[in-house]
Protein backbone atom coordinates (compact mmCIF):
# COMPACT_ATOMS: atom_id res chain seq x y z
CA UNK A 1 0.00 0.00 0.00
CA UNK A 2 2.90 2.36 0.75
CA UNK A 3 4.27 1.86 -2.75
CA UNK A 4 0.89 2.70 -4.28
CA UNK A 5 0.67 5.95 -2.36
CA UNK A 6 4.06 7.02 -3.71
CA UNK A 7 3.39 5.72 -7.26
CA UNK A 8 0.16 7.60 -7.91
CA UNK A 9 0.28 11.01 -9.52
CA UNK A 10 -2.32 12.51 -7.20
CA UNK A 11 -2.73 15.78 -9.05
CA UNK A 12 -3.00 14.54 -12.65
CA UNK A 13 -5.05 11.37 -12.13
CA UNK A 14 -8.86 11.57 -12.28
CA UNK A 15 -10.67 10.73 -9.05
CA UNK A 16 -12.42 7.68 -10.50
CA UNK A 17 -9.05 6.21 -11.53
CA UNK A 18 -7.57 6.97 -8.11
CA UNK A 19 -10.44 5.22 -6.34
CA UNK A 20 -10.12 2.22 -8.64
CA UNK A 21 -6.35 1.95 -8.05
CA UNK A 22 -6.72 2.24 -4.27
CA UNK A 23 -9.47 -0.39 -4.18
CA UNK A 24 -7.45 -2.80 -6.35
CA UNK A 25 -4.39 -2.39 -4.15
CA UNK A 26 -6.46 -2.84 -0.97
CA UNK A 27 -7.93 -6.06 -2.38
CA UNK A 28 -4.43 -7.27 -3.22
CA UNK A 29 -3.17 -6.51 0.30
CA UNK A 30 -6.17 -8.26 1.89
CA UNK A 31 -5.60 -11.34 -0.31
CA UNK A 32 -1.92 -11.46 0.66
CA UNK A 33 -2.79 -11.13 4.34
CA UNK A 34 -5.50 -13.80 4.09
CA UNK A 35 -3.05 -16.15 2.36
CA UNK A 36 -0.48 -15.56 5.08
CA UNK A 37 -3.08 -16.18 7.79
CA UNK A 38 -4.16 -19.36 6.02
CA UNK A 39 -0.57 -20.60 5.70
CA UNK A 40 0.81 -19.68 9.11
CA UNK A 41 -2.22 -19.34 11.32
CA UNK A 42 -3.84 -16.26 12.78
CA UNK A 43 -1.58 -15.85 15.82
CA UNK A 44 1.65 -16.27 13.87
CA UNK A 45 0.45 -13.94 11.11
CA UNK A 46 -0.56 -11.30 13.64
CA UNK A 47 2.78 -11.56 15.40
CA UNK A 48 4.73 -11.33 12.14
CA UNK A 49 2.74 -8.29 10.96
CA UNK A 50 3.22 -6.60 14.36
CA UNK A 51 6.96 -7.32 14.32
CA UNK A 52 7.29 -6.01 10.78
CA UNK A 53 5.45 -2.80 11.66
CA UNK A 54 7.47 -2.41 14.86
CA UNK A 55 10.81 -2.87 13.11
CA UNK A 56 9.79 -0.51 10.30
CA UNK A 57 8.55 2.35 12.48
CA UNK A 58 10.72 1.95 15.60
CA UNK A 59 13.62 4.13 14.34
CA UNK A 60 11.24 6.91 13.31
CA UNK A 61 9.39 6.74 16.64
CA UNK A 62 12.66 6.81 18.62
CA UNK A 63 13.78 9.84 16.63
CA UNK A 64 10.51 11.64 17.36
CA UNK A 65 10.71 10.82 21.06
CA UNK A 66 14.34 11.95 21.23
CA UNK A 67 13.54 15.18 19.41
CA UNK A 68 10.30 16.19 21.14
CA UNK A 69 10.54 14.71 24.65
CA UNK A 70 12.43 17.69 26.15
CA UNK A 71 9.94 20.13 24.64
CA UNK A 72 6.89 18.24 25.87
CA UNK A 73 8.51 17.86 29.28
CA UNK A 74 9.04 21.62 29.47
CA UNK A 75 5.42 22.32 28.59
CA UNK A 76 4.16 19.69 31.03
CA UNK A 77 6.24 21.24 33.82
CA UNK A 78 5.02 24.69 32.94
CA UNK A 79 1.39 23.48 32.95
CA UNK A 80 1.89 21.67 36.26
CA UNK A 81 3.40 24.79 37.84
CA UNK A 82 0.67 27.00 36.39
CA UNK A 83 -2.19 24.76 37.60
CA UNK A 84 -0.67 24.49 41.06
CA UNK A 85 -0.97 28.24 41.44
CA UNK A 86 -4.77 27.82 41.66
CA UNK A 87 -5.55 26.48 45.17
CA UNK A 88 -8.49 24.23 44.29
CA UNK A 89 -6.68 22.70 41.31
CA UNK A 90 -3.61 22.12 43.46
CA UNK A 91 -5.71 20.36 46.10
CA UNK A 92 -7.50 18.16 43.55
CA UNK A 93 -4.26 17.33 41.74
CA UNK A 94 -2.55 16.21 44.95
CA UNK A 95 -5.50 13.96 45.82
CA UNK A 96 -5.58 12.44 42.34
CA UNK A 97 -1.82 12.04 42.10
CA UNK A 98 -1.59 9.23 44.63
CA UNK A 99 -4.40 7.32 42.93
CA UNK A 100 -2.85 7.84 39.48
CA UNK A 101 0.54 6.74 40.79
CA UNK A 102 -0.99 3.57 42.21
CA UNK A 103 -2.59 2.62 38.88
CA UNK A 104 0.49 3.48 36.84
CA UNK A 105 2.61 1.30 39.11
CA UNK A 106 0.05 -1.51 38.71
CA UNK A 107 0.27 -1.10 34.93
CA UNK A 108 4.08 -1.33 35.07
CA UNK A 109 3.84 -4.44 37.30
CA UNK A 110 1.38 -6.03 34.86
CA UNK A 111 3.79 -5.40 31.99
CA UNK A 112 6.65 -6.94 33.96
CA UNK A 113 4.61 -10.00 34.96
CA UNK A 114 3.30 -10.69 31.46
CA UNK A 115 6.76 -10.19 29.96
CA UNK A 116 8.17 -12.79 32.38
CA UNK A 117 5.41 -15.17 31.31
CA UNK A 118 6.58 -14.82 27.72
CA UNK A 119 3.80 -12.89 26.01
CA UNK A 120 5.51 -11.37 22.95
CA UNK A 121 3.37 -8.27 22.38
CA UNK A 122 4.10 -6.92 25.86
CA UNK A 123 7.63 -6.03 24.73
CA UNK A 124 6.14 -3.34 22.51
CA UNK A 125 4.14 -1.60 25.24
CA UNK A 126 5.71 1.42 26.97
CA UNK A 127 6.72 1.44 30.63
CA UNK A 128 5.76 4.63 32.46
CA UNK A 129 8.80 6.24 34.16
CA UNK A 130 7.14 6.85 37.55
CA UNK A 131 10.38 7.74 39.36
CA UNK A 132 11.40 10.33 36.76
CA UNK A 133 7.97 11.95 36.75
CA UNK A 134 7.93 12.04 40.55
CA UNK A 135 11.40 13.58 40.69
CA UNK A 136 10.55 16.31 38.18
CA UNK A 137 7.23 17.19 39.83
CA UNK A 138 8.94 17.35 43.21
CA UNK A 139 11.54 19.74 41.79
CA UNK A 140 8.79 22.00 40.47
CA UNK A 141 6.92 21.90 43.79
CA UNK A 142 10.11 22.68 45.73
CA UNK A 143 10.95 25.54 43.40
CA UNK A 144 14.19 23.97 42.16
CA UNK A 145 13.15 24.55 38.54
CA UNK A 146 12.94 28.03 37.04
CA UNK A 147 9.46 28.03 35.54
CA UNK A 148 9.27 31.75 34.79
CA UNK A 149 11.30 31.19 31.59
CA UNK A 150 8.72 28.60 30.51
CA UNK A 151 5.97 31.05 31.42
CA UNK A 152 7.45 33.66 29.12
CA UNK A 153 8.02 31.06 26.41
CA UNK A 154 4.45 29.74 26.58
CA UNK A 155 2.83 33.16 26.51
CA UNK A 156 4.89 34.02 23.44
CA UNK A 157 3.02 31.32 21.47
Amino acid sequence: MDELIHEIDWQNTPLSTLVKQVIEKAIEVVRELALEVQQTGLIDATISVAKAAYSKYKPMAKDLVYKYEPVTEDYALWAWWWFNRVPIVSHIARRMLSNATFWVERYNQMLDLTARRGYPLVDYMPVVPVERISQVLTEVADGDVNVTERDAMATAY
